[in-house]
């Protein structure tokens, strides 16, 4: 069984990305709420939220955080725009915390902004203020490590940023879709410069000169590795790609693309602008060094939703080799899918205009927050070993590629005081089904049969052995009421349960033949498989547990196995029946907290 790339990175210590930014705060910062934070316990980062909720400068922040990095390059004021400073408030900033390695201490390092002569947009680092700790008092000068006499050192950490709306963009695309001319003599003049562009990937030609002005930066043909990283993520086979900037079409240096893909070569031209973008970002990221802070603005520009996945899956794996911090901003469901919930912020806006976010948030929560939901019939299960199981069922009916199974994070309690409510309160849709082992299983009223006078939250306490008092307001009885008479709806239409109490009991009893069962026994099942998993493998670990149970279970036919008939008829129901889904302005919307 292969690893979840994304469980494996959670059980990596931060202390190995060091150095690694572990949060970042706006005392005072554009609309941002005062005070809002965010942290990184996840070396993976989201952030999401609708167009003009401050993602991108959130973004920029991370940038000019490390080193003499300065946000004045993308933020800036005009006679238009001017900064949001108030003369009663501090003066914008913002502060970051990492560990200091030199020092051996979490330290806080904060940046503000200095109208100065000569540059109204200077950024510089200043000593502590405001709620940050004071600097320790040293006693002589040997006691100055990782520090001056006033502040912190900086974070030293490279920095890649790639935003996919402007940075992004080709040299052909930054000419033919700009400036006054026409269409047709933008085509005369693509013509007429696309030869020099040409004579240079022919000759490999490191500098060109032409009218007494080098036009060539760089000319390069990009390694095997990135080559086939770049086909994974595009699920297109590439023998070779070449990147060049060049100043042919216009008095900047911008890129070209010229790739040989099937027997054709061609350039960004013919490409399509997923192309560019994604050959970009992997040959950014791939010649990064190591425990580089990647900052990504919109990734899945361009890009369709396999490709999208492919694209997290690198990010993951390039983590992971690497020790990169990645922080993103996103409209897509398909980057944050597989994201654990302490990696996704989403960003709201408050009554006054400002900004606040929310952390720790579940994927299918932010799918709501971003106004998306599941594309595909989806079925949610409680863990790993029962995602195998069903997936084992359905692949012998031939059924598997019918729909998404996936696994709550949290488990059964947050599928019943999360999930469900997103899904039938807030969302409305039909098309998840939700799982859950034998143990939870209790009884399931029909709500039609429940009379208006008894206490809806009695009955779904009883019904679920819990409550979602916090998804309604407390002072709306009419409002709080709708919410539990659809809680009990969703509950009693698509909410299922494996046949037996656990699928390690059924694997136990069903699918371990006696043979392999002698000398072990235990009261506790996960116990009996321990000892299994280290008969079988010589090892217990978890990994070991789950390819041990797999083994057994892929050595059945569900068709052979009466018990599950009924679930599977249930399924079959599910994914035979119509999908809808109410738009969420239609619906009571959920508490931000």
């Amino acid at each position: 069984m292969k690893d979840n790339i994304f469980d494996t990175l959670r059980e990596i210590p931060i202390k190995e990305f060091y150095p690694y930014i572990s949060h970042i705060r706006f005392p005072f910062y554009k609309k941002l709420k005062q005070g809002l934070r965010i942290d990184f316990p996840y070396p993976i980062t989201a952030i999401i939220g609708i167009n003009g909720s401050s993602k991108s400068s959130i973004l920029r922040a991370m940038y000019g955080s490390p080193g003499w990095n300065s946000i004045g390059l993308y933020w800036f004021e005009s006679s238009m725009d001017k900064y949001y400073d108030n003369e009663k408030l501090k003066k914008s900033a913002f502060i970051y915390g990492y560990h200091n390695t030199e020092a051996n201490i979490d330290v806080e390092y904060r940046k503000a902004m200095i109208k100065k002569e000569g540059d109204p947009d200077y950024w510089e680092p200043t000593r502590p203020s405001g709620d940050m700790e004071p600097m320790p008092k040293i006693q002589n000068e040997d006691e100055l490590k990782g520090r001056n006499k006033t502040r912190w050192n900086t974070i030293d950490k490279n920095v890649v940023y790639l935003d996919f709306r402007h940075e992004a963009i080709s040299a052909f695309d930054k000419y033919f879709y700009n400036g006054n001319e026409s269409l047709k003599e933008k085509k005369k003049f693509i013509r007429n410069r696309s030869k020099y562009i040409r004579k240079a990937i022919d000759t490999n030609m490191r500098n060109y000169l032409w009218h007494s002005k080098n036009r060539l930066k760089n000319n390069k043909v990009l390694s095997e590795d990135i080559v086939n990283e770049i086909s994974k993520i595009m699920n297109k086979k590439y023998s070779s790609i070449r990147v060049i900037e060049h100043s042919f079409y216009t008095k900047f240096m911008e890129k070209t693309i010229f790739v040989s893909s099937n027997g054709m070569e061609y350039s960004e031209a013919f490409a399509g602008s997923g192309e560019f973008a994604v050959i970009s970002l992997v040959k950014s990221i791939m010649e990064a060094p190591e425990k580089s802070l990647i900052i990504l603005d919109e990734p899945e520009s361009s890009l369709h939703p396999a490709a999208q996945k492919n694209l997290m899956l690198f990010l993951a794996e390039q983590v992971k080799q690497n020790k990169h911090q990645v922080v993103f901003a996103t409209h897509s469901p398909a980057l944050i899918e597989n994201l654990p919930a302490k990696a996704i912020n989403v960003l709201y806006e408050l009554d006054d205009g400002t900004i606040d976010i929310q952390s720790n948030v579940f994927p299918e929560k932010a799918f709501y927050h971003i106004g998306a939901s599941f594309s595909k019939k989806t079925i949610i299960v409680e863990d790993e070993l029962a995602k195998c199981l069903i997936q084992k069922m359905l692949k012998d009916y031939g059924e598997e590629e019918m729909v998404d199974i996936k696994v709550s994070p949290g488990g059964e309690a947050q599928i019943k005081k999360i999930s469900i409510v997103n899904n039938a309160v807030f969302q409305d849709t039909k098309n998840v089904l939700y799982i859950l082992d034998g143990d939870q299983k209790k009884e399931h009223r029909n709500p039609k049969d429940i009379p208006e006078s008894e206490n809806l939250e009695a009955v779904i306490k009883k019904q679920t052995g819990t409550d979602i008092v916090n998804s309604y307001p407390s002072n709306n009885d009419e409002l709080k009421i709708k919410t539990q008479r659809k809680y009990l709806e969703f509950y009693y239409k698509y909410v299922k349960y494996l046949p037996m109490k656990t699928p390690e009991n059924f694997i136990w009893d069903y699918c371990v033949p006696e043979e392999d069962k002698k000398g072990i026994s235990d009261e506790n099942i996960k116990t009996c498989f321990e000892k299994l998993s280290e008969k079988i493998f010589n090892k217990k670990s978890s990994n070991y547990i789950l390819c041990t149970q797999e083994l057994f279970l892929n050595k059945i036919n569900f068709k052979n196995i009466r018990e599950f008939d009924e679930l599977h008829k249930e399924i079959t129901e599910f994914l035979s029946s119509p999908t809808s889904h109410t738009s969420p302005s239609t619906l009571p919307q959920p508490p931000p907290h």
